[in-house]
């Protein structure tokens, strides 16, 4: 399927009806903890602002840990016992440059990412872009571009195109879709106003081999 092969996977209007109250909720977390700036090599030309554990922090969203429509995208996908990881809210001020998610997530485990997003984005807009294929982790072309697209600033070099000029491929988001994805697929997002919201992983899981 779709996840197998290309390593991410797009389910439109995933929360429904219940987007307003998990739009309030993230608001709300926001608002009353204080979020911590990303430093990432990855990031440029603004401020990755997050509030690990969001989840926890209102109950309208630490509702979507036992969500059945969570736990069914999940085990959709993985097979055999299931771990919980944390969740973790963003809004973007900035571009985010090709990587894949290697941080606490060993070679032995099959991790799935949750993206819910909370606002529309489109290829102008800072919607995720996916290098398709790049999750077969050991295969010469994930090796690669692992390496060819970092740093972000060497690529113009390396390529003669900017890091938003890479051929990937764009999936475009209203609020409320879900995408499930690989965490070896490489991805980047690029344009958008500032305020761009995120809510990662509630509820993502990963595979115990």
């Amino acid at each position: 399927n779709c996840f197998n092969d290309f390593g991410f996977l797009l389910v439109p209007n995933f929360l429904g009806d219940d987007l307003p109250s998990i739009s309030r909720a993230f608001d709300q977390a926001f608002a009353e903890h204080e979020p911590i700036e990303a430093f990432s090599e990855v990031h440029f030309g603004g401020r990755n602002l997050g509030l690990p554990y969001i989840a926890d922090l209102h109950p309208d969203l630490a509702g979507l840990k036992d969500d059945p429509r969570v736990l069914g995208a999940a085990h959709s996908l993985i097979t055999g016992e299931v771990e919980y990881r944390e969740s973790a809210g963003n809004v973007y001020e900035c571009d985010t440059s090709w990587h894949c998610d290697l941080y606490d997530s060993p070679l032995d485990q099959f991790h799935v990412k949750l993206l819910f997003y909370l606002d529309p984005a489109g290829a102008e807009t800072g919607a995720l872009r996916v290098l398709p294929g790049t999750h077969l982790y050991q295969s010469h072309y994930a090796k690669r571009l692992r390496v060819q697209l970092d740093p972000w600033s060497a690529i113009e070099q390396r390529y003669g195109v900017s890091a938003k000029g890479v051929p990937g491929h764009v999936v475009p988001t209203q609020p409320g879709d879900l995408v499930l994805l690989n965490f070896r697929t490489m991805h980047a997002t690029f344009g958008g106003a500032p305020g761009r919201r995120l809510l990662r992983d509630p509820g993502a899981q990963r595979d115990l081999r």
